[in-house]
């Protein structure tokens, strides 16, 4: 696939010059899982979403440059501190490199994880990024639904396994979080009822949507997640992205 390829030059090149690039978004679920790539839950996959640390911005321009890709100007100098868009113009593919933070309807801080993966950020992560998401669509539950079937839970991460303490950890903290986590479990299971036809595969999934959440249950919760819980859904507890990455 061009865009992966073009994905995987930019993190190379980065590693190169010094700056750790990470690939996040459905293609770096699609890098990790066979099953996106089966009838069903195969999809398109346009541009390119990336990863990154903010000190390490003036390499990832020059790597970017290097490389032939054209800088949105005036985005970057508004917003070059958080997110930087460039355009490859010889395949009209976008690549969005987010900095620091990935911040969609909740916000998460990716900043030490970019080390546990050579090519994406962690599996953990990458579900993570889905299941906050408020508005759902059939791309991101596939996307989902192929994380689990391809990758087993455990309570560490590393060996392609996705970390559930991990999840469970942010989830604990952010009464928002979680609750976006959980309604957004309960409607993969509804649509695996629905679209998956093998019995083994509707099983593992719904088998691993309950062991997540059962890790985010059995996490003890912080004060500032009581405290939010008490206020429940009187206040809205997400936010509502302007341009969604996909």
């Amino acid at each position: 696939m061009r865009a992966l390829e073009k994905a995987l030059k930019i993190i190379e090149e980065g590693e190169r010059y010094g700056a750790t690039i990470r690939l996040l978004g459905g293609l770096a679920i699609y890098y990790h899982s066979l099953s996106a790539r089966e009838e069903g839950l195969s999809r398109t996959y346009g541009d390119i979403d990336l990863f990154g640390l903010s000190h390490q911005t003036k390499i990832i321009k020059n790597v970017m440059e290097r490389l032939g890709y054209a800088p949105n100007e005036r985005f970057n100098a508004l917003h070059g501190g958080r997110r930087l868009i460039y355009h490859d113009e010889a395949s009209s593919i976008r690549v969005d490199i987010l900095l620091d933070y990935f911040e969609m309807c909740h916000r998460i801080d990716l900043r030490d994880r970019l080390k546990i993966d050579n090519v994406t950020i962690p599996l953990a992560d990458l579900l993570l990024t889905k299941l906050q998401i408020v508005e759902l669509n059939e791309k991101d539950i596939k996307d989902i639904v192929a994380l689990l079937l391809d990758h087993e839970l455990r309570e560490g991460e590393g060996d392609e396994a996705i970390g559930i303490n991990y999840i469970a950890r942010l989830c604990s903290a952010d009464w928002g979080l979680e609750k976006t986590v959980k309604t957004t479990l309960d409607r993969v299971s509804e649509w695996v009822k629905n679209n998956i036809n093998g019995e083994a595969q509707r099983n593992s999934v719904i088998s691993k949507i309950e062991g997540i959440r059962s890790a985010i249950d059995s996490e003890p919760k912080a004060l500032r997640w009581r405290l939010r819980a008490a206020i429940g859904e009187r206040v809205r507890w997400y936010e509502i992205p302007e341009e969604p990455l996909r």
